[in-house]
Order: C-alpha cells, then sequence, then structure tokens
C-alpha cells in the first residue's frame, strides 16, 4: 500500500533526534551535554527520506509534521494530574533550535491546547478528495485512529477499523496510563481489560461494561467518562478549526 500523504509524528522525532546529537563533555569537575543541531538535522532529513521512500505512492508526497502545543493543553484542564510529572523539566539543550529549524523548512502543524496525537488523529480522519494518508508513529495510542498507521520501528503497516479502534480507546479507558498521570480503572490491567470488554460484542455495547467495571471498584460512570475523555485521540469532527473548540467524547 503506498500513500500520498504521510502524517509524521514529530514530537518522536525531535526527541530522538537530540538524544542522537547529544555528546557528553566533561572539564575537570564539570560536567555538561552539548548538542549539535546540524547533525540532528540531518538524521531527521534521514528518517523523512526513509518514510517517503517506505510508503509514498508518488514522487513528491505531502509530509505533514504534527507537534502539539507546549504552552497549554485541554487534558490538563480536564485534570490537573496529567503529564504533571513532565512539567518540572525543561526541554533538552538543542530543542527549541531544532524545532525551529523544523517550522522553518518543513511542513509543520499545531493548534492551541491540542497535543501532537489530536493533530495527527485530526487530519488522519477529515475528508480527502484524493489519495490516501498514513499517520507515521511508534506510539500506540493513535492505534485507536480509523486509517493506516505506519510504526517506524517495527517496519509496520496496518489498517485500523473503526471497530479495532474504538475498543482500543475503551482498553485504554480501562487500564489509564500512568505515564500521562491517569490511572484508570482501579485494579485494571491489559489482561483484565480485554476480560472485560470479551463480554460486549460492540463497541456501544462495551462501554457499559467498562461503567460495571468502574462501579465494580468502587468508582462512578462520571469517573469513567472522564478517563475515556483523557484517552481519547480527536477526530475531525471534534474539531472546529474556526472557533478552536474542542468536543469532548461521549459514549454513544
Amino acid at each position: 500500500m503506498k500513500f500520498t500523504t504521510l502524517l509524521i509524528d514529530a514530537d518522536v522525532l525531535l526527541h530522538r533526534a537530540v538524544a542522537k546529537a547529544t555528546t557528553r563533555v566533561k572539564f575537570d569537575e564539570v560536567e555538561s551535554w552539548e548538542v549539535d543541531v546540524r547533525q540532528a538535522g540531518g538524521w531527521i532529513r534521514q528518517e523523512l527520506s526513509r518514510y517517503k521512500a517506505r510508503l509514498a505512492g508518488t514522487t513528491h508526497p505531502k509530509m505533514i509534521l504534527a507537534l502539539g502545543d507546549r504552552a497549554a493543553n485541554f487534558r490538563k484542564e480536564l485534570c490537573p494530574t496529567y503529564k504533571a510529572n513532565r512539567t518540572s523539566f525543561p526541554k533538552p539543550p538543542g530543542f527549541l533550535a531544532l524545532e525551529g529549524k523544523l517550522r522553518a523548512h518543513a511542513k509543520v502543524v499545531s493548534a492551541p491546547r491540542l497535543e501532537g496525537d489530536d493533530i495527527l488523529g485530526i487530519l488522519a480522519t477529515q475528508p480527502r478528495e484524493e489519495g490516501s494518508a498514513v499517520i507515521v508513529s511508534i506510539d500506540k495510542d493513535l492505534l485507536q485512529v480509523p486509517g493506516w498507521n505506519y510504526n517506524p520501528d517495527k517496519d509496520e503497516l496496518q489498517e485500523v477499523t473503526p471497530e479495532a479502534g474504538a475498543m482500543r480507546h475503551l482498553t485504554q479507558t480501562l487500564t489509564g496510563d500512568r505515564v500521562d498521570g491517569y490511572p484508570g480503572c482501579p485494579g485494571v490491567g491489559p489482561v483484565k481489560a480485554a476480560k472485560i470488554l470479551a463480554g460486549a460484542e460492540e463497541p456501544p455495547d462495551a462501554w457499559h461494561v467498562v461503567v460495571e467495571a468502574y462501579e465494580k471498584a468502587g468508582q462512578t460512570e462520571e469517573q469513567a467518562l472522564l478517563q475515556a475523555r483523557l484517552a481519547w485521540v480527536l477526530r475531525a469532527d471534534d474539531y472546529d478549526k474556526r472557533t478552536k473548540e474542542i468536543k469532548l467524547w461521549t459514549p454513544e
């Protein structure tokens, strides 16, 4: 399968590029880290060329790089603990300089209060007059977005159906993401989540078993809904580009 549009997770690209171009420098008792921004930029160009060779169906595909808003995040408005553990750490040396170069030389898309995942989800699900698009990311959360997904680390290309994407979202609602700061349903991991969702044949029915699991854990449907909204990656219908309004996830 070949594509005319590549939707690329640029947050991951930037962090990896900086890491690869970082050198430890020690002089007597002083230790520091130096980043070769030119080297980091060269690595990004190599990666983009690799994606193009693997996925593009045209000589000049549209390549869109998604970056999250660093100033605000609508999920933090819903839940103060969301990614709270990351706010105290500054960006690594060279990160902002490399981001500036990327914005100057590539098609980069951001939006107020949205994460890079949301940008990718919105772009991947918006109507297209011709051609097809693929999300390029190692982030497993994006496997809830219907459409094509490519993991460059695994060289794995797969098509996500709406049903599979919906069930993956509900799985994440149950398990939560402790790295991102939302816990999910107490006592539920991936294995137990699969057993819970096995009792529902379709995603609309699955919401009822998710709520039942939360209630059995001593929580409420409102708490389950908050976790579901934190786990949900936005789609084209969830965001008004003109007003910047966000429609939060609601069970069908």
